[in-house]
């Protein structure tokens, strides 16, 4: 599916299979059925930068389904799961952002305990780094992170309240 290291034409194939998965369970089984989760992991041991964003973004969108085996597809990937944690820690700004998305998305979908703990040993210090270690960045995507941080945990709240 992808051709050799080639980053630009990677970053198409991701880029429009990440806008297809959009909201769109069907198409997210289809994708995870053909084996295109376990591509992109793999992908990533030789992506450079933009691509790795891109295949981040596009894992964030598949982790916004509503079928549990669709998220199980990548939140049961061990080595993939921590992975992206380590990387809502990156320095580089966009894979920070659509790490920590991937994050958020893996918050809406699981409940109990899991939740509860994420939200309280990940989510407070992660909002405390963002805002000591990146509020002095022109770039607002670390301010977009935050805000979708804070907007999950009110639906959170509102949902459950």
């Amino acid at each position: 599916m992808f051709d050799g290291d080639d980053d630009t034409s990677s970053s198409k194939i991701i880029r429009s299979i990440g806008n297809l998965v959009f909201n769109d369970d069907d198409i997210i089984q289809r994708i995870i059925d053909y084996g295109f989760v376990s591509s992109m992991d793999a992908r990533l041991l030789t992506a450079g930068v933009g691509l790795e964003s891109d295949i981040i973004w596009c894992f964030s969108n598949i982790l916004g389904s509503l079928r549990p085996i669709c998220v199980h597809a990548i939140y049961d990937r061990t080595d993939l799961w921590e992975y992206l944690i380590r990387n809502c820690y990156s320095y580089e700004v966009h894979i920070r952002r659509e790490s920590i998305f991937c994050v958020i998305n893996i918050c809406t979908f699981v409940q109990g305990e899991i939740q509860k703990e994420l939200y309280q040993t990940f989510f407070g210090k992660m909002i405390i780094e963002i805002l000591d270690g990146f509020t002095i960045e022109e770039n607002a995507a670390m301010a977009q992170a935050v805000q979708g941080i804070l907007t999950h945990c009110i639906d959170e709240m509102k949902r459950n309240n």
